[in-house]
């Protein structure tokens, strides 16, 4: 479980880019934690790691989902709510909450 989030994490720091995540910092007056990347790279990743791990027990799912929108990274919990939306047949929130995601997971 461990070795997927660590090349999900791997691939979007080799795709970082120190002057989109400039950028995105000065967009959001908050304070983020981004990699910096477009979303289309983002989303990408996502599609990606979601046709290896769309075979997971919902346990693992949600354990996956969780960690990485725990994270505090912009690009991981897009990746984690890009998963859920794309992999989801009722095309739920992209909040990877875990209801949302026991409703998604129940649906398939």
């Amino acid at each position: 479980m461990n070795n997927i989030i660590d090349k999900i994490r791997g691939e979007l720091k080799d795709n970082a880019d120190k002057e989109i995540a400039k950028s995105a910092r000065r967009f959001f007056k908050e304070g983020i934690k981004t990699y910096g990347m477009k979303t289309s790279v983002a989303d990408k990743i996502a599609k990606r790691y979601w046709l290896g791990v769309k075979e997971l027990s919902k346990d693992e799912i949600f354990s996956l989902c969780e960690e990485l929108t725990v994270s505090g990274y912009q690009e991981e919990f897009y990746g984690s709510s890009r998963s859920v939306k794309t992999g989801c047949p009722a095309r739920l929130s992209a909040t990877p909450s875990k209801k949302c995601l026991r409703k998604c997971v129940n649906l398939q």
